[in-house]
């Protein structure tokens, strides 16, 4: 088979293991050149047989195992594929869905050699394709900034809402580089900021894309995130396994909103801003404002605006405010979080 038709059949395998039903992959304009640049026709028999152990992949290309037991490992260590958690003697290779394949090939500083014009073709791809067609909603949640909820209600954060809770809990921690801001390019934030934790740490750890780090190391970069005006976001469900540092330039989910009117790419957190307009200090720099991500502060007629229809939670602007006259408040109950929906990283 010519590698245009193996790319065509691979993308059509993707298309099958999307989290959105119905996606078509191999419309795109943008998929079959990356594939055409950086995989190999035999990489792509590889990834035609799949979902498939390396002995079955053997069986089916009569190649040897050995063979194709290397092919294997080789995509896995280039983001094109996951291991299953070992069920038999073997491993179980499996295609991602494409949003995280898209996330895996762009934590990877490997892949920086095919240069900007590889950047590109991803974002094109995913602002004129993915993001219209193939994102399933509510899928990240933004979390909130712990000092920003008031005291009174500061006992009642769930410990997988709570930055603080859940880095505590992690078994393991790795930073790697933010997939978004590699492939957008549109803010000079760092790129370091992307936490994983438990078994995504371990996966980011085995591909050698990611360092592991210590408690105080994750408190430092959550800290200098918070600084730097970068909204917390991480999976919607009560199993995160990853705590993103997001701008609203690049972030996909951010974008998403803010951009592309995908209102529900990512959830709300539980909590709203309060204002006591008795210490308000209606400050000339209007630093809530400045800091409010999505909106939902602004000037009128002189006065200070909030528009909680455009607030996802993030505390940001309590933060900001040198009054402290911002303070969280919990509106959504706890069932409003989904239960044992997913993680980021469901596979070895």
């Amino acid at each position: 088979m010519e590698k245009q038709q193996l790319i065509k059949k691979v993308i059509g395998k993707y298309s099958a293991v999307s989290s959105v039903p119905g996606s078509d992959l191999t419309k795109s304009k943008y998929l079959p050149l990356i594939f055409e640049k950086v995989t190999t026709t035999r990489d792509l028999e590889v990834l035609s047989v799949l979902p498939n152990t390396p002995s079955r992949v053997a069986e089916l290309l009569s190649i040897n195992e050995k063979d194709a037991a290397i092919a294997l490992n080789d995509l896995y260590m280039r983001g094109f594929i996951w291991r299953e958690k070992m069920t038999t003697r073997e491993p179980r290779y499996v295609l991602a869905d494409v949003g995280i394949l898209m996330d895996s090939v762009l934590f990877d500083p490997r892949y920086d050699k095919y240069g900007e014009e590889f950047f590109d073709l991803w974002k094109k791809y995913w602002n004129e394709e993915h993001v219209y067609r193939y994102q399933p909603d509510n899928v990240f949640r933004t979390l909130p900034i712990e000092e920003a909820i008031e005291d009174t209600y500061s006992t009642r954060i769930l410990p997988y809402e709570s930055v603080s809770q859940i880095l505590r809990s992690a078994r393991r921690i790795a930073v790697q580089r933010c997939a978004c801001r590699v492939r957008e390019r549109r803010c000079d934030n760092p790129l370091e900021t992307c936490i994983s934790l438990n078994g995504f740490a371990d996966y980011i750890i085995s591909r050698g894309i990611g360092r592991e780090i210590s408690l105080d190391e994750a408190f430092e970069i959550v800290e200098k995130c918070e600084d730097l005006g970068l909204v917390h976001q991480t999976v919607n469900s009560d199993t995160p396994d990853v705590i993103c540092n997001c701008c609203p330039c690049c972030c996909s989910f951010l974008r998403s909103v803010l951009y592309h009117g995908k209102e529900s790419a990512v959830a709300k957190s539980r909590y709203i801003p309060i204002f006591n307009w008795d210490q308000c200090a209606d400050c000339e720099d209007k630093v809530c404002v400045t800091k409010c991500v999505f909106g939902g502060l602004s000037i009128k007629e002189g006065k200070l605006h909030v528009d909680y229809r455009r607030c996802w939670g993030c505390g940001l602007c309590a933060r900001a405010c040198p009054q402290k006259a911002v303070k969280l408040k919990p509106i959504r109950e706890a069932s409003y979080i989904p239960k044992s929906e997913g993680k980021f990283c469901d596979f070895k």
